[in-house]
């Protein structure tokens, strides 16, 4: 139930108060002596306080200003709310205790409905404020700039970076990095604002976005504007980030022709949604990510250089993991204790000689890839500790050191596709196709830039033939 103090030298007063609080729910105490009122407050530790502005003692003689006790109880009390009462001739008095953090205040020998929704009142605005500190430490602690763990110098530099470009919300920034390395929690932590949370922060994967629709998702469009769009339009990413921040992910898959329209909203602040024919402007922070060489890119054709050029005024290169190995366990021991608190799970450490594994692991995936690690471990594994057995498939991910008796003979030089034998069966050629392009990926970590020019083919011939074959079974 809800604790009230309340502290007023008139016992009468009081008495009724304390009646129709406790018939309410309420949790009451009454401190008839001023000079008693800090110590009841730093004692009791109320939700809520009623406090008399004016207590002149049974001799008409002031004992103590309600004013003047006020800071004080919202130092002993940080997290309660004052409501004050005091006679008809002395508001400007009450209004001065509101500015000096009072909730609202009371005429005396109120309604007892009133005296009942302002506490009401002053109750829910407390607990919105702590529900509010709530949620900033939730945001901090996903999103925000303590989301970020850092265990070495060059990670250090890339946050020193994203902060000084927080402080020029207009330059646009380039992120570049692996995947997994975290581009997006570096995007966050440019955009982060402690002074204003409600500043929207809106991502969108270029990647995951068919290319008839991409211009419709960033600028929107109008009622009408095309089949199947709906009647009221719909605004579009760009318009959703106004006064915030706007995260295109793997920009280096936007197509070209959407890429000259972004290009001409980068450099007007202005655009016009799909079948529309106002102009719009937008104030944003444009951040971009790629896990691609983006000159590559351009060299091949796929990517505008003007562009290119435009989104990289501050830059940022998230090292991989495999370049700063002094992270590799503090960050496996982090996850070891989110991992183990979250599954209820015994682990607690991670053995040496696991450790040496870990540090020599590619992490392909970087830390992306080392979270999942250490979460399947402790899923499947038996703790306390984690052991080399646990984490012996990374082995073999790892060069072999020379000399060793372990080490894997080199591969056979390979045939080209060309002369590879033919099945005696029916050859299904677009199989086939896929077949390649899938080894070739792979072969390339996944990086379409690389592999069209290994195939030498463009990008945008690559991403079609990709599209146009059957996925794998």
């Amino acid at each position: 139930m809800p604790r009230v103090l309340l502290i007023d030298d008139d016992r009468i007063i009081t008495n009724s108060l304390r009646v129709l609080l406790a018939d309410h729910g309420y949790t009451v105490r009454v401190v008839n002596d001023p000079a008693r009122a800090g110590d009841a407050a730093r004692e009791f530790q109320p939700e809520a306080i009623i406090l008399d502005l004016e207590m002149p003692g049974d001799d008409g003689v002031l004992v103590r200003d309600g004013l003047e006790l006020l800071p004080e109880l919202k130092t002993l009390c940080p997290r309660s709310e004052v409501v004050v009462y005091t006679g008809t001739g002395n508001i400007p008095k009450a209004v001065r205790a509101i500015k000096l953090g009072a909730y609202d205040f009371i005429v005396k020998t109120p309604e007892a409905e009133e005296v009942l929704l302002t506490l009401q009142r002053a109750l829910e605005v407390r607990h919105l404020r702590e529900e509010n500190q709530r949620l900033r430490q939730v945001y901090d602690a996903h999103v925000g700039p303590h989301a970020i763990l850092c265990f070495s110098d060059k990670m250090r530099r890339v946050l020193d970076l994203a902060e000084r470009y927080r402080a020029t919300p207009d330059v646009a920034v380039l992120i570049q990095g692996e995947s997994g390395t975290g581009k997006e929690l570096i995007a966050r932590h440019v955009h982060h604002d402690e002074t204003d949370y409600a500043r929207p922060f809106v991502a969108i994967n270029c990647g995951a976005m068919p290319r008839e629709l991409v211009e419709s998702e960033l600028f929107g469009y109008v009622p009408g504007a095309f089949t199947g769009a709906r009647a009221i339009g719909a605004p579009g990413k760009i318009r959703s980030a106004e006064g915030g921040t706007l995260l295109l992910d793997e920009i280096g898959d936007l197509d070209l022709g959407s890429q000259v329209k972004f290009l001409r909203f980068l450099e007007q602040n202005a655009f016009y949604p799909v079948g529309g024919t106002e102009e719009q402007s937008v104030r944003l922070r444009v951040v971009c990510a790629t896990n691609c060489d983006l000159e590559e890119a351009i060299a091949v054709g796929s990517f505008r250089r003007d562009l290119y050029y435009r989104i990289n005024v501050g830059h940022i290169h998230i090292p991989p993991l495999r370049e700063r190995p002094e992270e590799v366990i503090p960050f496996a021991l982090h996850f070891l204790r989110e991992f183990a608190e979250r599954f209820h799970s015994p682990f607690e450490d991670i053995h040496p000689d696991a450790q040496d594994i870990l540090r020599s692991a590619p992490w392909r995936g970087n830390v992306r890839e080392l979270r999942h690690t250490i979460e399947r471990i402790v899923l499947i594994e038996e703790g306390p500790v984690i052991l080399p057995s646990h984490v012996a498939s990374l082995q073999g991910t790892t060069p072999s050191h020379p000399g060793d008796a372990s080490a894997p003979p080199p591969a056979a030089t390979v045939a080209s596709p060309a002369e590879a034998p033919l099945p005696d069966e029916d050859l299904d050629l677009e199989e086939a196709m896929l077949r390649l392009i899938e080894r070739a990926l792979e072969k390339h970590g996944y990086n379409q830039s690389r592999t069209a020019r290994y195939l030498h083919i463009t990008r945008e011939a690559l991403r079609y033939r990709m599209r146009k074959l059957k996925p794998t079974p």
